[in-house]
């Protein structure tokens, strides 16, 4: 299959999890094939590892893993900087991006920590400063550490994953009131809400996402596909949104 859309997807998780579907795919072969029979160009990966056992541990494997594999991305996990598991947070970073790593995401309510300023300001000033997006699941967060996030952060880009299709009304209030929040569209698909965001905000604000392997892509670049906004709009929702994001970490 193939699309006339550059597809980057910001929303792939691979590797063996705790608790899985037979039939559910977890490898980055079965992750190739799907990219390949959907005519998806690219893909931003965090591997599993990072999430449920040690981020570190995670984000080595995943490295390996995606060498020498130019279309996939690497998207580090990274915790709060107190205990120093991953060395300090500004050394860490600047290592991950001398990798070609440029995203990082985050699950404090797994690993038990949490998004206010006492506890991840180191994380969150060292990120806004290197110009790295950070990527988190709306069930490891809520909307009022968001909106805390993105008020005491406001350079740096904020994109909240998997929200469903019901939260528009808390949304577009955020949207209103920071630039620098977006969401992916794997599960944020209301009836025209592409359309209405593309309208009132820009398209600038959502990026193309699958939640792989829980989802399959197909829905997700249907929703833009058919979405009744501009070629143009569409190019930069399926990809160049992401794309812009990943090089804003680039310093002159």
């Amino acid at each position: 299959m193939k699309n006339a859309l550059s597809f980057f997807d910001c929303n792939c998780l691979v590797g063996r999890r705790i608790t899985r579907d037979e039939k559910e795919p977890y490898s980055l072969k079965q992750l190739e094939a799907d990219l390949d029979y959907f005519g998806i160009a690219e893909a931003l990966v965090t591997h599993n590892l990072s999430k449920e056992y040690d981020p570190a541990i995670g984000n080595a494997r995943l490295l390996k893993d995606i060498r020498r594999k130019p279309r996939l991305h690497g998207c580090f996990a990274f915790m709060s900087g107190g205990t120093r598991e991953q060395g300090p947070v500004g050394d860490a970073l600047d290592a991950m991006l001398k990798a070609s790593v440029r995203a990082v995401r985050v699950y404090p309510r797994l690993q038990t920590w949490q998004l206010d300023e006492w506890c991840a300001g180191d994380l969150l000033d060292a990120l806004e400063e290197r110009g790295i997006p950070l990527f988190i699941d709306l069930d490891q967060t809520d909307w009022r550490e968001i909106a805390g996030v993105c008020e005491r952060h406001r350079s740096l880009p904020v994109i909240v994953l998997s929200t469903g299709y019901r939260v528009s009304r808390i949304l577009y209030p955020l949207f209103e009131k920071y630039e620098n929040l977006h969401v992916d569209t794997s599960m944020y698909c209301p009836h025209r809400g592409m359309e209405d965001v593309c309208r009132r905000f820009g398209p600038e604000r959502l990026l193309f996402g699958t939640k792989w392997p829980f989802h399959t892509p197909g829905p997700a670049i249907t929703h833009i596909a058919y979405a009744e906004i501009s070629d143009a709009d569409k190019r930069k929702i399926a990809g160049d949104n992401l794309r812009r994001l990943l090089k804003g970490t680039e310093r002159e």
